[in-house]
């Protein structure tokens, strides 16, 4: 799981920021798989429209830098999309399978931070 210090596998995160702006400017619809983790972590609404500028600026508004709010956990109810739904990639899938069976009883997991790797 991300953490500021072990997480991001490794990743510089001072170059973060810049890499998404490229990314957003040279591949079309980017900016909509990304912003969706970013707004649930800055408390903001699916709705709002804005570029990779306007996330750093309300980044550092909330006195906040780039490595908190990406090392930030992924929360199961977050809803995505049109259709306002819950995301269940397949390591998700397998964590609710688990919580069902009471594995993880008395603990607060949010199995969409489970990575393939950390499942099989």
């Amino acid at each position: 799981m991300d953490n500021i210090k072990d997480g991001l596998a490794g990743v510089d995160i001072s170059v973060v920021a810049p890499l998404f702006t490229i990314a957003q400017t040279l591949i079309p619809g980017y900016d909509i798989q990304l912003f969706p983790g970013i707004k649930h972590r800055l408390n903001m609404s699916m709705d709002e429209v804005f570029s990779m500028y306007d996330a750093d600026k309300i980044i550092r508004q909330k006195g906040l830098d780039w490595a908190e709010v990406l090392a930030s956990p992924e929360q199961d109810k977050w809803k995505y999309g049109e259709k306002k739904q819950e995301s269940y990639p397949c390591p998700r899938l397998i964590v609710e399978f688990w919580k069902a069976g009471g594995l993880f009883e008395g603990l607060d997991i949010n199995g969409v931070e489970f990575a393939p790797k950390d499942i099989y």
